[in-house]
């Protein structure tokens, strides 16, 4: 007898637990929702030289400053709680017909407070995410890094690229392929840039 109270208590503890996770779960949802609907998005301006790629999930925005990228952290939430305290690469989910650049240059500001210009493609991972290489239309201030969002962003950090694997990451799989890119990119640019002639200033090279 005593046995069949302890697991009708049990279960009974277990079903108002659950109903005030999906309350809260949804109280969640509807306060991310109003907030998004009151954000001033920028008008999107797409890169011609890229392809419209409507056919992609999900895109978000990659920001390179001095071997650093940017990334945000994520807070605690009831639809991801093992997301709590993890550093993310700012995007997110595409509004139906909604161009790659356009969800990457929406979610980058709804996540940072950050308006962006979209500049090439890095990678399009196999989850249907498209990374862009993105540049700030104004220099980030330290302020900036203070950017919260309830239930979305705990603020913002710049992260060297040589402790970046050390991180608590979210979609830790990714970030591999990044640094490969920016050291690629870093590679190409110096390999391109003109060797200085001897005997001559750098100055005086045209």
């Amino acid at each position: 007898m005593a046995s069949y109270r302890i697991t009708k208590y049990a279960t009974a503890t277990t079903v108002f637990i659950g109903i005030a996770y999906l309350f809260m779960l949804m109280i969640e949802r509807e306060y991310l929702n109003s907030q998004d609907v009151k954000i001033r998005i920028p008008v999107c301006k797409m890169n011609p030289s890229m392809e419209k790629q409507d056919y992609f999930i999900g895109a978000g925005c990659l920001i390179v400053q001095k071997n650093q990228i940017l990334l945000i952290e994520r807070p605690f939430t009831f639809a991801n709680p093992f997301d709590y305290g993890k550093l993310a690469i700012p995007g997110g989910t595409a509004i139906r017909g909604e161009a790659a650049q356009c969800v990457a240059a929406r979610e980058t500001f709804e996540e940072t407070g950050i308006e962006v210009e979209i500049v090439s493609i890095v990678k399009h991972f196999n989850n249907h995410f498209t990374l862009f290489e993105c540049k700030p239309v104004k220099p980030i201030t330290e302020d900036d890094l203070l950017y919260k969002k309830p239930f979305e962003v705990n603020g913002l950090q710049w992260v060297a690229l040589d402790e970046l694997l050390d991180k608590k990451l979210r979609f830790s799989w990714q970030f591999p392929d990044v640094i490969a890119w920016i050291k690629n990119k870093k590679n190409a640019t110096t390999a391109a840039k003109p060797a200085p002639v001897i005997g001559k200033k750098t100055s005086e090279i045209s």
